[in-house]
């Protein structure tokens, strides 16, 4: 019997990878009116060169499996968007990265450059969208570039709540489990759920959908996008000898929510659900103060014994459920275009590496 879930799977990377192939070379050219200040190519290009060695593009793949669900025409002609929506990510990452205090120790005049970085990345991500202007009106491309306006926005409102708010010194502790997980899917839906619910809502108005069709692909891409922040939260409690590489994930990043006191699911479950007090204790200690590696690495033995990581990668799939839910109506062959992705959230790679420290 053909096993349906690595077929989807295996032709979900192969098409994200076909999907690369026609949007990196216009991310390659949008770059290269830089080329001539080699110390700026080296400031601006640093993630969307990342993008390209991981030659998977999770995003660009949903505008044009948004397109393809509504539409029988070449997606390859709305690719420019693919392009916008990777530049705008890397913009998204090098702010965070600002943020986050991400990839180790950096000077001042790194730190500036960086921040140069986020914002010519946006520039670019509007500039390239201009391609599009000889295949539909101003109107409609008006209606991309606020979209995706509105994704930057909502992405650092996620980020100030993450930053000033949804952090263990800031929040009103006690805090009931309500208030902790309300205001910790918020930040997740605005981190993360806002841009991909953008994205598909996209896909699906480019490609003529009609009105059902545009809110049910946003509605997949939103539960999908929170999944998809909860899994990556997860991740970031994998100790840095076990992180893979990837152009977010590197080993110097490891335990960053921690470190920076944010309270995202699974030390909101031990705080409210633990009844082994020193546990409870040791998460507040790391939430307030400076800890060792290895007292990190107990971090996620703790999480792993007391069932908030499972618990979180449960709640994780509830989202992924919603996301399939939504989209049940269209054909098989549509829903499987975006049920591979769902694969994800059932099988990450991070799961088995956090698994050995239970």
């Amino acid at each position: 019997m053909v096993n349906l879930i690595e077929m989807d799977s295996s032709n979900y990377f192969n098409m994200m990878r076909a999907t690369s192939s026609i949007v990196h070379p216009i991310m390659r050219e949008e770059l290269s009116i830089f080329k001539d200040s080699k110390e700026l190519y080296e400031v601006i290009s640093k993630i969307p060169e990342a993008f390209f060695k991981q030659d998977t593009s999770i995003r660009a793949y949903l505008l044009r499996a948004s397109y393809q669900a509504v539409s029988s025409n070449d997606w390859k002609w709305i690719a420019p968007v693919g392009a916008s929506i990777e530049f705008l990510l890397a913009s998204m990452y090098y702010c965070n990265w600002i943020q986050d205090d991400k990839g180790g120790v950096r000077t001042k005049e790194e730190d500036k450059n960086i921040l140069t970085a986020a914002f010519m990345t946006r520039e670019i991500s509007e500039r390239v969208l201009k391609r599009l202007k000889e295949n539909i009106s101003a109107e409609n491309l008006a209606d991309i570039s606020t979209l995706l306006n509105e994704a930057n926005t909502i992405f650092h409102e996620g980020q100030f709540i993450d930053i000033n708010i949804n952090t263990y010194p800031h929040l009103n502790i006690p805090a009931s489990e309500k208030e902790m997980l309300d205001l910790y899917l918020d930040r997740t839906y605005k981190i993360n759920g806002a841009f991909i619910e953008r994205i598909t809502r996209i896909g699906a108005m480019l490609g003529n959908g009609t009105e059902e069709q545009v809110s049910t692909l946003a509605e997949f891409g939103k539960n999908f996008g929170i999944a998809q922040q909860m899994v990556n939260d997860v991740a970031d409690f994998v100790p840095s000898k076990e992180n893979h590489y990837t152009s977010t994930k590197i080993p110097e990043n490891a335990y960053s929510d921690i470190r920076h006191g944010r309270l995202t699911f699974p030390l909101i479950y031990t705080i409210h659900n633990d009844p082994n007090n020193q546990r409870v204790q040791k998460i507040i200690d790391v939430l307030t103060s400076k800890q060792t590696d290895k007292e990190l690495e107990e971090i996620t033995h703790i999480l792993n014994q007391n069932g908030a990581i499972q618990h979180t990668i449960r709640t994780a799939r509830e989202y992924k459920k919603r996301a399939k839910e939504a989209i049940k109506n269209f054909p098989l062959e549509t829903r499987r275009l975006f049920n591979s992705t769902l694969v994800l959230i059932d099988a990450n790679r991070y799961y088995k590496s956090i698994q050995k420290y239970c």
